[in-house]
């Protein structure tokens, strides 16, 4: 398993991968109550091999999730959104050459989403973190840039929440 949260309803989704026929990862996701009842039990069928690392509840029920989606030469991260009944409303693939991948998300205060991963330059072997915030349609509200002062990007990226003071980052990150 990847992910459990607790939904509003006091039910749960763990999203986890399978195995498809043909070896590729695909996503499922379970919804159970507190009693271990499975309420639904979905795969979500893609082209290539894709896994969810993160889930979140929004205020109505649908589903924010993030991860990977890779074909033989490639691995770019992925962004997904889903209804309460766990069918895909969008997807969108996010990267360049080498490795691309969002490890978690946050629903921000004005419904976007913040996605924070790790990629690599080409050529490189090396990990770095990359943050974006997303609409509901999956599309790219506003990505970082690529740098080695988080605290500089991070201030750049969630400016209008700092100016609003609905949050704060310290140099120190703490």
């Amino acid at each position: 398993p990847s992910k459990i949260i607790r939904l509003r309803d006091n039910n749960f989704i763990i999203s986890l991968t399978t195995k498809d026929e043909m070896g590729k990862d695909q996503i499922r996701l379970i919804k159970f109550d507190i009693q271990k009842n499975t309420i639904l039990d979905k795969t979500i069928d893609t082209t290539y091999s894709s896994g969810l690392k993160d889930i979140q509840e929004y205020s109505d029920g649908s589903i924010v999730g993030v991860g990977y989606v890779k074909d033989a030469s490639n691995t770019d991260g992925l962004v997904m959104m889903l209804d309460s009944e766990l069918e895909m409303l969008h997807q969108e693939h996010y990267g360049e050459k080498n490795y691309d991948m969002f490890n978690s998300v946050s629903i921000l205060h004005n419904s976007q989403a913040a996605a924070a991963g790790v990629y690599t330059l080409e050529d490189s072997q090396e990990s770095n973190m990359w943050i974006i915030k997303v609409n509901r349609d999956a599309t790219i509200a506003q990505k970082s840039i690529k740098s080695v002062n988080i605290y500089k990007e991070l201030v750049k990226l969630f400016k209008h929440e700092i100016e609003s003071n609905k949050i704060i980052i310290k140099e120190d990150l703490s």
